[in-house]
């Protein structure tokens, strides 16, 4: 009857050995019945007394993480006491029930961090907001204290000072891509914008041994926001500094080009390439989706936004990837 159970059955003595166990238990341990028999609860799933002692705490969740031949497991338990179910009436006896809930942990965990992340974009615009203001002063401040320095040691400090902004500066742009368009009503220098990127930029790769080029050509002003332009160009070449480890390559690129023969229209093109680990064909085709991510602590949303402001500029973004060969993204815009 207990090999009928759709759940893993164990039944143990009050030293924690195995008395009696489904075949359930025997399929997801991946161990033979009879191997599992006389076995201590310990190896396969955990000490008797901490299962005892986690039911005694009244936590709402009862979970473990086993690890099978290499195979990460979580597995949620119910811990019971019974009596004469295996043997004598006088001896303790434990009734261990459990099931595989990885993938359910895994969805759970997936959702408490869209949530996370939900909460912070809805903040994000009212943050960016309250922001402006003062560090637009601080800004100011910091250029008057340069231009009358009285001595180059002060100046090389301001200058410092005002590269640790600039940075920050970019971040708050990264963070801005989803609420400003890449088009605008008012040209701008581009190219400027995106060498002094660049700069900032090749500053932070130094630090991951990562070497860093730019070949952006002299344009003429353009109805881009260079916000956003920025933005973009700090995730994408962040997201290449993340691909590469040391000694890798990641290159910015920038210029103008004819948007079709006898045509007064040019498109804006920008591309970002690296030689790191490239992507699998499944992480190319989901790359673009928002909240989707392979790194561990990433939010997934960086080159979702990008795509986003692209394609609410009438533009195209092209993913060229494979595994160990790098990635090139290039963006273009008609202007």
């Amino acid at each position: 009857m207990i090999d009928r159970l759709p759940t893993a059955l164990l039944v143990t003595d009050r030293h924690g050995q195995i008395r009696l166990a489904n075949a359930r238990a025997s399929e997801l341990l991946g161990e033979p019945v009879d191997h599992l028999m006389g076995a201590a609860l310990e190896r396969v799933l955990a000490p008797l007394d901490e299962l005892r002692r986690q039911r005694r705490s009244g936590e709402k969740r009862h979970e473990l993480s086993i690890d099978l031949d290499g195979r990460a497991l979580i597995v949620g338990y119910a811990l019971s006491e019974v009596n004469g179910l295996c043997w004598d009436d006088r001896d303790e006896q434990y009734a261990i029930t459990f099931q595989d809930i990885t993938r359910v942990a895994e969805l759970r965990e997936e959702r408490d961090r869209l949530l996370s992340i939900s909460a912070i974009s809805e903040a994000i615009p009212t943050l960016l907001h309250e922001l402006k203001n003062p560090f637009a002063a601080v800004m100011s401040a910091m250029e008057v204290l340069r231009r009358d320095a009285p001595d180059e040691a002060t100046r090389e400090s301001v200058d410092a000072i005002l590269a640790q902004l600039d940075r920050m500066r970019l971040v708050l742009d990264g963070f801005s891509l989803g609420h400003r368009s890449l088009r605008s009503a008012r040209r701008a220098r581009v190219d400027r914008e995106l060498r002094q990127t660049f700069e900032l930029l090749r500053n932070h790769a130094r630090s991951s041994s990562v070497f860093t080029s730019a070949a952006i050509a002299e344009m003429p002003p353009l109805p881009l926001d260079t916000t956003v332009v920025r933005a973009i160009a700090f995730n994408l070449f962040l997201n290449s500094l993340d691909a590469c480890g040391e000694g890798g390559a990641v290159k910015l690129s920038a210029r103008l080009l004819q948007a079709e023969q006898g045509s007064a229209k040019r498109v804006f093109e920008m591309e970002v390439a690296d030689t790191g680990a490239g992507m699998t064909p499944e992480v190319l085709a989901r790359c673009r989706e928002v909240f989707y991510t392979t790194k561990s602590k990433g939010s997934g949303i960086g080159l979702a936004l990008c795509q986003r402001a692209v394609d609410a500029a009438n533009g195209v973004m092209m993913i060229d990837s494979s595994p160990d060969a790098g990635t090139t993204i290039a963006i273009r815009v008609h202007c």
